[in-house]
């Protein structure tokens, strides 16, 4: 029997590996007909590549085994038709760093967080790397079909002030995302558009989108103006904290608002009236006139005659 540093460290063989091996199998992912897997034993951590669907059910993570006949890779282990795979006494003591890298020769930590503001292009002979990039969606497209036959949408995210286009390849495309969510996005590449003509991003076939959901937040503001998207949805907007702010009353909630009356008659009649608003990012959940703050008077005291 092995160890999978030996393993790594032996040439790529043509045929079956003539020693076996005992490892824990630490992560496993399905990539098409293809298991991929995160090894590791006491000597350290390694991929392998199960091509042989009858040996899944025992690579499972979790799961310790001996593994026979199977044939060493470039980088990895190669499971095929021939390969043994027998269930294990447990590994015990393995290191969490061992461990952790194991994983992530199947599931890669996301790359570099950056901040859209400092997004630049690389310099020229510099390999272009993955990024992950946070915003909000600012303004979103429809999907289309280009030349090549991929689907792409294009929307824009904003972060601090920063606003950079984001092309959404293909399965990114019909992600249920929609402007005014924050979102994270990982794998990006950084390129110059030739269509936008300018820096943009573009999601790769590993790219995730994460919708952050933000806690619902109360204001209370008086209404500056609004108008009717084309989907029917009430663009209303209020000063808050001294900055104009745009809100999104959805098309099924305008009557919140409305009360029974078109968009006209109703901004006629707001005047300085102030609103309190439960909105949750940029979209209105409830609307509601605010309570007036009442005023108190108070009874002046008779005066008292002057004596002279």
């Amino acid at each position: 029997m092995d160890t999978l540093e030996n393993v790594s460290q032996s040439g790529q063989s043509s045929g079956p590996y003539p020693k076996a091996v005992k490892v824990l199998i630490v992560q496993s992912k399905m990539q098409g007909d293809v298991l991929n897997l995160g090894i590791a034993d006491m000597s350290g951590a390694y991929k392998a590549i199960s091509y042989n669907k009858d040996l899944s059910p025992k690579l499972v993570a979790g799961n310790t085994v001996l593994i026979r006949q199977f044939n060493k890779g470039r980088s990895c282990l190669t499971l095929n038709s021939r390969t043994s795979v027998t269930n294990a006494t447990a590994i015990n003591g393995i290191g969490q760093d061992v461990l952790d890298l194991a994983r992530h020769l199947v599931c890669p930590p996301p790359p570099e967080h950056m901040a859209l503001k400092d997004v630049q292009l690389p310099k020229p002979g510099t390999p272009t790397k993955l990024i992950t990039v946070t915003g909000e969606i600012v303004q979103d497209e429809t999907s289309r079909t280009v030349g090549s036959g991929q689907q792409v949408r294009n929307i824009k995210i904003s972060q601090d002030g920063t606003t950079r286009p984001v092309a959404l390849w293909n399965s990114a495309s019909t992600s249920p995302v929609k402007a005014g969510d924050k979102i994270t996005v990982t794998h990006v590449i950084i390129k110059d558009d030739q269509f936008l003509k300018q820096l943009a991003l573009s999601t790769t076939n590993q790219s995730n989108i994460t919708l952050h959901k933000p806690q619902a937040i109360q204001l209370t503001s008086s209404i500056i103006g609004a108008e009717v998207d084309v989907e029917g949805n009430i663009l209303i907007t209020i000063l808050h904290e001294d900055d104009l702010k745009q809100l999104t009353l959805p098309a099924d909630n305008s009557h919140m608002f409305l009360c029974g009356d078109d968009l006209d008659t109703k901004l006629k009649s707001v005047g300085t009236t102030e609103y309190k608003f439960l909105i949750n990012g940029s979209t209105i959940k409830t609307i509601e006139e605010a309570p007036s703050v009442a005023t108190t008077s108070t009874r002046s005291k008779p005066k008292k005659a002057l004596k002279f």
